[in-house]
């Protein structure tokens, strides 16, 4: 029998990169215990350890257990102190539950090889492309709307995998409306850079100078984005010239997905813009981007202006 079968108390590490289900599941723990805060404390790690371990031998109140969330305690640097609360979790009283809250930490932090001895420990990592589409039909779901699959493809290529976000636009579209269609979301939705960036690239396909400009202009609206906009130009280049050429190899939507790590409704959308240009045509084009960026880190040139000529050179 493992150690973690035999506690009555429970240990458990969360860690992983994504804040949102991490925060969630935290939630989740806590709600375990009565709503009033008399039972849960929550403690910084690094926050001298000999409170810590006062507040742990308290005996909660009329209540049979207690919780304490310990938020970063694998920033603990001094090896005794490490060693002390290796031992102390090892040794808990029955009636304490603990929540380790981190951010990410590695498989050689202390923490972890300690933890992995007696805790049950949950990685909750940022969603894959082909993951938050997933999320969004069940999380719509869960809240008693429908979204069918070509609407969550659209609303998870609009917005990444930020579910904090993606949290709050689906609660508005569905304030909205209880059926979440691809016309509320083109209505309701503001994406993200690289949605815009997409629409600049049809405008440079159609030679619309006038519409690349005013593109342009709505993300100059802040002047540091001009480097972040040169970045996110030549981004979509390079996966305009990798999709072109594995389509052309006869790949399919799916696999050219896979392979570059993109989201099925990206590499769709994307796969229609190729036709636009030629080769050669983005080749150039992604030589007018490497001088531009060039400029834009080097010469005292105002950033709008050479960004503004950018637009220029390639409606030509």
């Amino acid at each position: 029998m493992s150690k973690l079968s035999e506690r009555k108390n429970m240990i458990y590490l969360i860690i992983g990169t994504d804040n949102y289900q991490k925060t969630k599941r935290l939630i989740e723990l806590k709600s375990l215990f009565p709503k009033n805060d008399f039972n849960v404390s929550v403690f910084d790690g690094e926050a001298n350890f000999n409170k810590i371990k006062a507040e742990a031998e308290i005996l909660p109140f009329l209540s049979e257990k207690k919780q304490m969330v310990l938020n970063n305690l694998s920033k603990v640097k001094d090896k005794k102190t490490q060693a002390d609360a290796s031992d102390w979790l090892s040794n808990l009283p029955n009636f304490l539950d603990i929540v380790l809250y981190e951010e990410n930490i590695t498989e050689k932090n202390w923490l972890y090889t300690t933890s992995k001895k007696f805790a049950k420990i949950e990685t909750y990592n940022l969603l894959r492309p082909y993951e938050i589409s997933a999320w969004i039909k069940k999380t719509v779901a869960s809240r008693g709307g429908q979204i069918d699959s070509l609407s969550a493809e659209k609303l998870a290529a609009s917005i990444g995998n930020d579910l904090w976000r993606l949290d709050n636009e689906i609660q508005k579209l569905l304030t909205y409306d209880n059926v979440i269609t691809l016309d509320n979301i083109n209505n309701l939705v503001v994406g993200d850079f690289s949605e815009t960036v997409f629409a600049l690239m049809d405008a440079l396909s159609e030679k619309k100078e006038i519409k690349a400009l005013s593109l342009l202009n709505n993300f100059l609206s802040d002047e540091d984005n001009a480097l972040y906009l040169q970045t996110m130009i030549a981004r979509q280049v390079r996966n305009l010239l990798s999709i072109k050429e594995l389509s052309s190899e006869g790949l399919s939507e799916k696999d050219i997905a896979s392979n570059l790590k993109l989201h099925p409704f990206v590499v769709k959308n994307t796969l229609k813009q190729t036709k636009n240009f030629t080769t050669e045509q983005l080749l150039e084009i992604h030589g007018l981007l490497v001088e531009a960026d060039y400029k834009l880190k080097t010469s005292q040139e105002d950033s709008k202006l050479v960004l503004t000529r950018l637009m220029h050179q390639l409606c030509l």
